[in-house]
């Protein structure tokens, strides 16, 4: 995937999607990157942390769920995928599997696919809170596998450790709310 990361692209595709400059009232915008022509089970995704200050930080990671979870979802239902759009005060700094990480606090939209025939193409929408975190793979983890079952995932925990670093200091000073903005490109 090749495309612009910078803040000023960044709040340029925001306000082209009609969503909100979450930097107009906060110090922080976290922004997933979709690779649409993404690879199954590969961390070809980005997400990025950005500042009022212009400064911003991005990293390796997946916004699709990996290929355990296509091919076994957690619900009926089928497997869930983030849909693109921006989910305001979504998400908190809370416990995850025995470590601090984006928990969902608010309704987010997903779309199900549940033929486990290994090509994403879902066409039922779900709305509702259904555990979509933002956290961590492996130390550096190669295939997003059993990481993802839909929710946001770093490809190495080293970069997830600098991004939640930054959210500890934001909800610090702030408060414990984050918005995530899925974009897709």
């Amino acid at each position: 995937m090749h495309t612009d990361f910078s803040y000023q692209h960044v709040v340029h595709k925001v306000a082209d999607k009609g969503y909100a400059n979450i930097l107009e009232t906060n110090d922080i915008a976290i922004v997933g990157w979709r690779n649409t022509k993404g690879r199954l089970n590969k961390f070809d995704c980005t997400i990025g942390a950005y500042f009022k200050t212009g400064r911003y930080a991005i990293w390796p990671a997946s916004t699709y769920p990996g290929m355990h979870y296509m091919r076994n979802p957690l619900s009926g239902k089928g497997v869930a995928t983030l849909v693109e759009g921006q989910y305001v005060d979504a998400y908190s700094i809370g416990s995850f599997k025995g470590y601090q990480a984006l928990r969902q606090q608010g309704a987010v939209t997903v779309i199900r696919d549940a033929n486990k025939d290994d090509v994403r193409n879902g066409k039922y929408m779900d709305v509702g809170w259904f555990g979509i975190h933002i956290h961590k793979a492996g130390k550096f983890s190669k295939l997003v596998g059993n990481w993802s079952a839909g929710c946001q995932v770093f490809q190495k925990s080293e970069d997830f450790d600098i991004f939640m670093s930054i959210c500890r200091e934001h909800s610090d000073k702030v408060n414990n709310k984050f918005t995530y903005t899925l974009l897709e490109v």
